[in-house]
Formats: structure tokens, sequence, C-alpha cells
């Protein structure tokens, strides 16, 4: 991450953890919830295990392309079917 808070590993167990606890979000893969993402790497930076987690949530992002260092993400976290952008 680019702010000197949580390391990558650290922010994504914590998303991991809250994310688990949501009975609502295991029912529905996050379909029924709406997560607002802003920083330029999209889900991928603060939360990598996003897609076995909250794969149908609704994201609201200020970014749509795939715009990160990692090399093991090659796909962008934002889909035109489900998400928004926010200018």
């Amino acid at each position: 991450l680019n702010v000197n808070t949580f390391t990558e590993a650290e922010s994504t167990k914590m998303f991991e953890e809250l994310v688990s606890q949501m009975p609502m979000v295991k029912r529905s893969g996050g379909r029924d919830h709406v997560m607002a993402f802003g920083a330029g790497f999209g889900v991928d930076g603060p939360f990598w295990t996003w897609r076995d987690y909250i794969p149908g949530a609704i994201f609201l992002m200020t970014e749509t392309e795939l715009w990160n260092p990692y090399a093991n993400k090659t796909e962008a976290s934002f889909s035109t079917f489900k998400d928004i952008v926010v200018p």
C-alpha cells in the first residue's frame, strides 16, 4: 500500500477476518453489498484475496484500469457489469 499504516498482508488479513464474520456476505458472495475503494490499486491493494470472499460485491471505485505493481494480478478489479466509477 502507499501509506504507512498496514502492510498489504496485514490489510488483507483484516478484510478476510471482517468479511468472514458477515453472514450475509458469505451467503451472497457480496452481491447485495456496495463497497468503496478509493486507491489507484482498486480492491487488489488492500484486499488481495477479494475474489475468494466478495466476488459479486458492487465496488465504488476511482480507477477502472489495471494499475498496480503486482505481477500476479493481470485482471482489473473493476467490472463494467457491476461496478460504479466515481470521478
